[in-house]
Formats: structure tokens, C-alpha cells, sequence
């Protein structure tokens, strides 16, 4: 009879799991929704004139890479798409990469990281590099969080356009 109870109660606490993440997760798309008319920077369509879609982290100009081992001690840990990764909480291979690349997308205006995040709370996240038109180079980047499941460019890049987005503000864009 105890077996039986634990197992409910596994079950019960698996569902509140869920549950919460499920909130959680409408609660993230709620704000985007709300909050993208206050962002520092309004995408348009301009700006993804002369779009090239890379789905290898070898793709991904160096200064970037640079820009992100500046924010993690010198380590940049990204899979490349369809390769193995730390997807949740449970793989808990110390080897294996915690974010693994959905694809980069470069334009003359932006350079647009879009990754999977695992671990306990898995998401996917999104890194903006936004060129100055005064002095040529790419700013500090803009990180987002966006509605989970976006799985191809042209979903993202509405996404973008149409503000529907939480920018993270004071977050170190780490790898």
C-alpha cells in the first residue's frame, strides 16, 4: 500500500512541475507581449535586408565569440545543431555543452544568435548584436527571451519586428 502512495504523490509532484512551467512560460510570453513597445531597440523589416541563415556554431564571427568568453571566464560551450547537449536537469554529463545552436542569422544591421539553453527550466534564448550606424561596429548584445518553440528564421524574425519579445536587462549573455 505505501508503494502505491509514493507513487501518487511522485505523480501528483511531477504535475505541479508542470504546471508551473507551463505559467511560468505564459507568464514569459504575457510580458513579451506587453512589454516589447518599451524595448531600447525597435526591429523592422530594413533590417534584415541582405539575411544569410548559418546553422554552425563555426558561422558565428569571432568577435562574438570573443564578446562571450569575455562574459564566461574564457569558455564558450555551444553544440551545433542535432548534436548532443545537457537538454535538462537529469543529463548530467559535465562534458556535454549546456546550450546548443538553433541557427545565426547575419545581416548588414544585425547579427542574431538564436540558442537552446538546457538544464532545469530549459528554454530558448536569443542574443541581438546591433550594428551603429555612427561608428560601424556591432553594440554590446541585446539579450531576449521569445516565445519557446520558434524554430525557423522567418518565425523569429516576426517575432522581432512585431515586438514580441522580454528584453533581459543587466544579463551577461552567458555560455
Amino acid at each position: 500500500m505505501g508503494h502505491k502512495t509514493a507513487n501518487r504523490r511522485r505523480k501528483a509532484k511531477g504535475e505541479d512541475i508542470a504546471m508551473r512551467n507551463i505559467l511560468m512560460l505564459l507568464l514569459l510570453s504575457f510580458l513579451g507581449v506587453v512589454k516589447g513597445q518599451e524595448q531600447d531597440y525597435m526591429f523592422s523589416k530594413k533590417d534584415f535586408i541582405n539575411e544569410k541563415v548559418y546553422y554552425k556554431k563555426s558561422a558565428i564571427p569571432c568577435f562574438i565569440k570573443q564578446k562571450i568568453k569575455q562574459a564566461n571566464s574564457g569558455k564558450i560551450r555551444l553544440a551545433n545543431p542535432g548534436k548532443k547537449y545537457r537538454s535538462t536537469d537529469v543529463v548530467n554529463n559535465p562534458l556535454l555543452p549546456s546550450r546548443r545552436l538553433i541557427f545565426f542569422i547575419k545581416t548588414d544591421k544585425l547579427n542574431v544568435l538564436y540558442y537552446e539553453h538546457g538544464g532545469r527550466g530549459k528554454h530558448e534564448h536569443c542574443i541581438v548584436l546591433v550594428k551603429d550606424s555612427i561608428s560601424g561596429k556591432f553594440n554590446y548584445p541585446v539579450s531576449l527571451v521569445i516565445k519557446q518553440g520558434i524554430l525557423s528564421p522567418e518565425e523569429l524574425k516576426k517575432h522581432l519586428i512585431e515586438g514580441r519579445y522580454s528584453e533581459l536587462k543587466n544579463h551577461s549573455c552567458k555560455f
